[in-house]
């Protein structure tokens, strides 16, 4: 078993990539996930302007793969990202085959690691993670040219990474840079040279963001044709604010939150990377410490610089999901330890094997996604709600960026101005409001406006618009925006109106429990596929919501309301999103 590797595939890297993909192809996701993967989609589609830094090489790629005949848009771009992924695969291979010094038997099932993790496996099933996959691809290819003194490679790579991924390679490029000009690859003042031209060569699909900009797409997002709006969007100056302000109990937890990332990623691998990094150092000492470097910053700029509440807190994973490769060539520096012994060898390599195929089937049964379709109904059975040439008020990315999708992509329901209100404030937004529904009446300004002006603007579009009926995705409207405002739910949505009594009475049969549950429902929830924790929670929380909702509706309309009512339902009230998580798992 330990030769069958070494005599049979003399270049095993096609089987590999091809392993890797196999896998993922049948767990795909057909559709898009509850996250930024639908307008990462839209922007695929439309060569649109994602929301900063701009991701234009991944927008560049995504946009090719729109053109496969393979299923719908979200397929094809998803595709993109289980490709990405099984890259990874052979490039993990030869890192641990020339640097760690591992045989074909031990560096095969290691590389295939990668697409088990508890992070990578899901990260290379829907379009948004994409980007991440493409990073780890970057970290591995740098990592390759360097070993091999191909400066104007590394330096070329490394600033398609940049148009990639910028924030990680900032942080890294101190490790990279060590590894780089230690003693072992130190090279020549020209090498220097040669990769700083490779560098600025691989910066140019940055021009894709002001060149494309001035076409004004739909997704049009900073709308970077000037100067000063082409760097705003590059450095991400709309969320540095939010983000640099935390404090030490905030930085403390998402610290020990990628502490545990990395420990859970594949069970026992953290310990063994650890064992590998301590005899790697003796060996190979500068060249492990660049890597370590590196490490060290991108987590120091996670834990100490992003201020996420715990809620969001999945998005260090997927931040950091790059550095996972690290890991793995750490532990390969610890396999290398194995003795040479041949019935060593063969238990070991066995052992990888089982271990690999069973981290495989259990992430296969537990986190696939070929039926995940739950955000792309939610938004249809959201848009279903809504009566024709709506004025529609919606917050949360789940929800606009799904709407951004049907609306631009698939031409569903033009009519419905559907707003992101959060992102009033940006000119591009209202902009394209303003594009998509002519009739609409959208305010325009030449001051910069912050959130503040939120309520404002949103005020001044019921005023102006109050020819279209007003809805709303949130429990409760600013009494400012629509005076004396009565809501009433309509299934998914809740309908605003200026007077109590010219607000619809809702059907009593709407505190069924059932009624609002079964207007959730989308395709694939009983049928045995899985459901992740954090799409089920989001189903949670927006059926607790509306749950709440109907009993304020209830107390507010009084005791004889509340009466009539209580005829009508077949079940008790649920007053917690964990017990209303329940039954929608179970029920």
């Amino acid at each position: 078993m330990t030769d069958f590797l070494d005599k049979t595939v003399p270049n095993p890297k096609p089987l590999l990539f091809l392993t890797a993909f196999a896998f993922l192809l049948v767990s795909l996701n057909p559709s898009f996930y509850a996250d930024d993967s639908a307008e990462t989609i839209t922007a695929a589609v439309l060569l649109g302007l994602p929301h900063p830094p701009g991701y234009p090489l991944y927008t560049l790629l995504s946009h090719l793969f729109t053109a496969l005949p393979l299923g719908g848009f979200g397929f094809r771009v998803n595709l993109l990202s289980a490709l990405l992924a099984a890259l990874n695969v052979p490039l993990l291979f030869s890192i641990l085959k020339k640097w760690a010094g591992l045989r074909d038997v031990w560096a095969f099932p290691l590389s295939l690691f990668w697409v088990v993790g508890a992070t990578t496996y899901p990260g290379a099933l829907s379009a948004k993670t994409g980007i991440y996959e493409l990073t780890a691809v970057f970290i591995l290819a740098v990592l390759g040219a360097l070993l091999e003194k191909r400066w104007e490679w590394a330096g070329f790579l490394f600033g398609l990474a940049f148009a990639n991924h910028w924030m990680t390679f900032l942080v890294m490029a101190p490790g990279f840079l060590f590894f780089a000009f230690s003693p072992a690859r130190r090279e020549n003042p020209l090498g220097l040279v040669r990769g700083l031209a490779g560098f600025v060569l691989g910066l140019s699909p940055y021009l894709f963001l002001p060149l494309r900009g001035i076409h004004a797409p739909l997704l049009n997002w900073g709308d970077p044709v000037t100067l000063s709006s082409f760097w705003f969007d590059l450095t991400r100056g709309q969320y540095q604010k939010a983000e640099a302000d935390g404090t030490w109990a905030a930085w403390g937890a998402q610290a020990w939150y990628l502490l545990k990332n990395y420990f859970l990623e594949w069970p026992g691998l953290f310990l063994a990377a650890l064992a590998g990094i301590f005899w790697a150092w003796r060996d190979k000492t500068l060249g492990v410490a660049g890597l370590l470097i590196g490490w060290f910053l991108l987590l120091a700029s996670l834990s100490f610089y992003l201020n996420l509440d715990s809620e969001r807190f999945y998005l260090l994973g997927g931040y950091a999901l790059a550095s996972q490769a690290l890991l793995l060539i750490f532990a390969g520096f610890a396999l290398s330890l194995a003795p040479d012994f041949e019935d060593w060898k063969r238990f070991a390599a066995a052992g990888l094997f089982l271990a690999l195929a069973g981290l495989g089937v259990w992430r296969w049964s537990q986190d696939r996604q070929t039926h995940y379709t739950y955000a792309y109904d939610y938004t249809l059975n959201t848009f279903a709600e809504l009566p024709r040439n709506s004025l529609f008020y919606a917050r949360g990315d789940s929800l606009i960026f799904p709407a951004w999708y049907f609306q631009w992509v698939e031409k569903r329901r033009p009519d419905v101005a559907w707003v992101g209100v959060d992102g009033l404030p940006m000119d591009w937004i209202r902009a394209t409001l303003a594009h998509s529904h002519p009739d609409l009446h959208v305010p325009e300004t030449r001051q910069k406006m912050g959130n503040e002006s939120i309520p404002t603007l949103m005020k001044w579009m019921v005023q102006k618009n109050n020819d279209r009926p007003l809805f709303i995705s949130f429990d409760k409207i600013d009494p400012q925006i629509i005076p004396g405002d009565s809501l009433r739910i309509e299934g998914l949505v809740q309908r605003a109106s200026p007077d109590t009594k010219k607000g619809p009475v809702p059907d009593l049969s709407a505190l069924d429990q059932e009624l609002i549950w079964n207007r959730m429902r989308t395709r694939h929830w009983k049928d045995g596929d899985p459901v992740d924790d954090r799409t089920a929670l989001f189903f949670a929380n927006n059926y607790a919501s509306d749950r709440n909702l109907l009993g304020l509706l209830a107390e507010d309309d009084g005791d004889a309301w509340m009466a009539r009512a209580k005829g009508k339902s077949t079940g008790p009230y649920f007053s917690t999103a964990q017990e209303a998580y329940g039954l929608a798992l179970y029920d």
